[in-house]
């Protein structure tokens, strides 16, 4: 009942959705444990919940009233996509993984095909851990570097507006474009995290120090565009990227019992 969207006014409940999804992979150990994975997928979607969404990748607290809430109502969406990876797990004191997907999200909106907001047609991912034999603590660095994600550009309109004998004045209106036609540049991040590991008699006890985005890389959100007036009512543009979250540093504790 928590989705049901009543702030916009969506009083009833729709059908469940349905997804249809066929699936094949071959893994292979070869040697020294190391484990060579191939799966492909097809995934079908029918009978999408129509809903409102924020058109915008822009992080806007109250999202109700964001110029670029949109209606949307999916007939049908399809994700399918290939993926290779390679792993060495259970290391006595290295573990390692690599993968690579090539894949496709897409739905129908009006008849028209067109990418969902997680598509991402090309990723790569990398994660490797050390750790001494007796696992007391562990250091692990993850990178990625994926296509960017799409967006829905905004849709700027200018207006002059003057009252008899008073001076004009500009007004501004900000709408959403196509949803999704456009994409940010390519994504691209490393994590690390230092954990060490206390075992105690009722359980195990996990001190850690986490680093995201540890080389602080700029990845882009979308775009916008800033409009300049001068007092003679000139107009001009001024174009400019939103970015994702910069480093953050984070620590914490986890108890297992």
């Amino acid at each position: 009942m928590f989705g049901l969207q009543v702030e916009d006014n969506l009083h009833a409940f729709q059908p469940a959705e349905r997804a249809d999804q066929r699936g094949i992979g071959i893994d292979q150990m070869t040697w020294n444990g190391i484990a060579i994975r191939a799966e492909a997928y097809d995934r079908e979607i029918s009978h999408l919940r129509a809903r409102y969404v924020n058109a915008s990748m822009e992080i806007y607290p109250f999202a109700e009233i964001h110029y670029a809430l949109s209606f949307i109502a999916p007939t049908r969406a399809r994700s399918r996509g290939v993926e290779l990876s390679i792993e060495r797990e259970a290391g006595r004191r290295m573990d390692w993984s690599a993968s690579y997907v090539i894949s496709s999200s897409r739905q129908e909106l009006n008849g028209a095909w067109g990418p969902r907001p997680t598509d991402q047609p090309r990723a790569l991912r990398g994660d490797w851990s050390i750790h001494p034999a007796n696992n007391r603590w562990r250091l692990s660095l993850s990178a990625m570097r994926h296509t960017g994600w799409p967006f829905t550009p905004e849709r700027l309109r200018v207006d002059t507006i003057g009252f008899g004998s008073a001076s004009p004045s500009v007004w501004i209106t900000r709408s959403a474009g196509d949803l999704f036609s456009q994409r940010a540049s390519t994504y691209k991040r490393l994590d690390a995290r230092w954990t060490r590991f206390i075992d105690t008699h009722s359980g195990r006890v996990a001190l850690f120090v986490d680093v995201y985005n540890l080389l602080n890389n700029s990845n882009q959100r979308q775009t916008y565009t800033n409009v300049f007036i001068s007092q003679r009512l000139d107009v001009t543009y001024r174009g400019g990227s939103q970015m994702s979250l910069p480093r953050i540093p984070s620590f914490g504790i986890n108890w297992e019992f």
